[in-house]
């Protein structure tokens, strides 16, 4: 194999390339095929793609996909050929989560570079996984490539959520999903929305400010078209001020459905009293303290 003869010839790149497979902790089959895919002395075998089982590169740490990022970096310069291999094999095996390898800061030079190695959807894909995971990215210049795609075939979301090789990723899914939506049901012939940060508003995203103003839109929604709105939120001191049922989804599963009053009694203060005789205990809390609820 290439990299390995050269690293027994004291070569430095080929000692750099292994060492950056080896930060992304491939599973042994995903490495013995590494071995057979990036052999650059050998024709390039694409079947062995579909041979790859898929990895989690969202696992790995901060630092390491830095490191994976601009050891790829350097050898688009030195190796291109080399590197467009490893860039398919990375895809092929991570789907979505492959982005950071590849694309970590969304410059677009990047993705540039991608469009003529990898295919369409995964083209699209990897540009949709970061503006999902990037709020500077949601406004309307960087969605409108996204929607555009989404007019012309808006089955390319499906084509992309089956690349979402990673547990977490439930973000990607639910902005492929407003895409979805938004483009069969364009604002002009249906009552849907499809709402981006404004592109002139520089205030951070989580000011108490920006905050109210995106309350009082989805209530003004709700009240004046009627609309029934989904929001993904683990904030319920915001949510409180505007959800009238919520669901609670417990890895990826929906486990209850209940209404805004229901969750507040659940949510209610408590004081936890242990009593010898506990009869006796609730009879005078009932007739000095009023209570009901014990």
């Amino acid at each position: 194999m290439l990299w390995r003869e050269e690293k027994r010839a004291n070569n430095k790149e080929g000692e750099k390339f292994e060492e950056m497979l080896k930060l992304l902790e491939l599973t042994p089959k995903n490495w013995e095929l590494a071995e057979a895919y990036m052999d650059m002395s050998a024709p390039e075998k694409p079947e062995l793609l579909k041979e790859l089982e898929h990895q989690d590169f969202y696992r790995l740490e901060l630092g390491t996909l830095k490191s994976v990022y601009n050891a790829q970096g350097m050898f688009r310069r030195t190796r291109p050929e080399l590197a467009v291999r490893f860039t398919r094999f990375v895809v092929e095996a991570g789907g979505l989560t492959a982005r950071r390898l590849l694309a970590y800061y969304g410059w677009d030079n990047d993705f540039q570079y991608l469009k003529d190695i990898l295919s369409h959807v995964q083209n699209v894909g990897l540009y949709a996984d970061w503006v999902a995971w990037n709020t500077s990215a949601q406004k309307e210049s960087t969605m409108a490539p996204l929607i555009e795609e989404g007019k012309k075939n808006p089955g390319i979301f499906f084509q992309i959520r089956d690349l979402c090789y990673y547990e977490d990723a439930r973000n990607t899914e639910m902005f492929l999903a407003g895409l979805y939506l938004h483009c069969v049901k364009p604002p002009e012939e249906s009552r849907s929305l499809l709402w981006t940060f404004a592109e002139n508003d520089d205030r951070a995203e989580d000011s108490p400010e920006r905050i109210r103003e995106m309350r009082e839109l989805l209530l003004r929604l709700n009240r004046e078209r009627g609309l029934t709105i989904l929001v993904s939120s683990h904030i319920l001191g915001e949510l409180s001020k505007i959800a009238t049922r919520y669901g609670i989804i417990q890895e990826g599963r929906m486990v209850e459905q209940i209404t805004a009053g229901e969750l507040e009694q659940k949510c209610t203060d408590y004081l936890h009293l242990k009593a010898d005789q506990p009869q006796k205990a609730a009879a005078l809390l009932e007739r000095e303290l009023h209570l009901a609820r014990w």
